[in-house]
């Protein structure tokens, strides 16, 4: 393939790979949730069986049975954030040996019955329509490789979504810091 026709290539697709690259933006944002609520469901499993079971001497045993579960189940919610947040940055990088990776956790996303979850059916739309195929195929990978001057920006809806999910996230922690 020569430097003319990989260009053209990627001129044609970059803006779907722009795209696809926001979805892995979005799916970091989205997953990296879960990876701190699982931490944090975990402090909170601990010091309902640990610290507060010996406050209430009468009914140890189900303060610590409550604390075991909430750690139990918190562990599990902090590896899918983990593997959640992977996968978004390899889609960040079109990483085309992973796309079934990708689907599998956009399916996780889509599942989740969250506000964001419509963005989870774009982002399997991207993935697997034509020019998905395109650009997750080895010829674009190699065009990728002769071409790392283009570079596909963000698109201004892209950093509307982003900013529309992270501002109310932020103000929801301010406020819960603030004690308002």
């Amino acid at each position: 393939m020569t430097l003319a026709e990989a260009e053209a290539l990627r001129r044609t697709h970059l803006t779907h790979e722009a795209r696809l690259r926001s979805v892995g933006a979005l799916m970091c944002f989205f997953w990296v949730i879960y990876l701190l609520l699982g931490p944090l469901l975990a402090f909170l499993g601990f010091y309902a069986g640990a610290i507060d079971a010996p406050a209430r001497p009468d009914d140890q045993l189900p303060a610590v049975v409550i604390g075991v579960v909430i750690v139990g189940l918190s562990l599990p919610l902090a590896a899918l954030g983990a593997v959640g947040v992977r996968s978004g940055l390899r889609l960040r990088r079109i990483e085309a040996q992973h796309r079934t990776l990708y689907a599998v956790m956009l399916c996780l996303w889509l599942l989740s019955c969250s506000v964001a979850s419509p963005l989870g059916l774009w982002g399997l739309f991207l993935l697997y329509s034509s020019a998905g195929d395109v650009v997750f195929s080895p010829v674009y990978q190699e065009a990728r490789r002769l071409t790392p001057h283009m570079q596909p920006g963000t698109s201004l809806l892209a950093w509307l979504l982003i900013a529309s999910l992270v501002l109310p996230v932020a103000a929801f922690f301010i406020t819960l810091v603030m004690g308002g």
